[in-house]
């Protein structure tokens, strides 16, 4: 039978299936065992990477704060263009490269660089934040 503490290498269904292959028909008692512990630890499965989300609304903020954060730097980009000013360097990082930096948190994440889930989510906050900040990024 399949061992619900030892959930990774197993998938779920009416039947047991171990990535070895082999199969068992399981008991009513350790059917709920296992629905109690996949129900427990909220797994949602990404490109083959179980993620635990603790907290949604978390993971929505962070979602909007990063999508109003680029809305606002191109607006605020489209007014000094109008205005005329040209200067040597870009104030916030551009929103290319916000997105470039979402795109290696992303892969960071999925090769395991990155072990924490609530780590992508602190730094997806801090691109969004570093789009409207005053640091200073020179034109090429």
């Amino acid at each position: 039978m399949g061992d619900p503490e030892n959930a990774a290498n197993y998938s779920f269904n009416e039947t047991c299936t171990r990535n070895t292959g082999s199969e068992s028909r399981l008991s009513d008692v350790q059917k709920n065992k296992w629905r109690n512990k996949l129900k427990a630890t909220n797994q949602i499965n990404i490109d083959g990477k179980e993620i635990h989300f603790l907290n949604t609304a978390f993971v929505a903020f962070a979602f909007i704060y990063y999508v109003i954060s680029g809305l606002r730097r191109l607006i605020q980009f489209n007014v000094d263009a109008n205005e005329g000013e040209v200067s040597k360097y870009f104030v916030g990082i551009p929103t290319p490269l916000g997105a470039i930096l979402l795109w290696l948190v992303w892969l960071w994440f999925i090769y395991e660089i990155i072990p924490n889930e609530n780590i992508v989510l602190a730094l997806v906050i801090l691109i969004g934040y570093l789009l409207n900040s005053k640091v200073k990024i020179p034109h090429p």
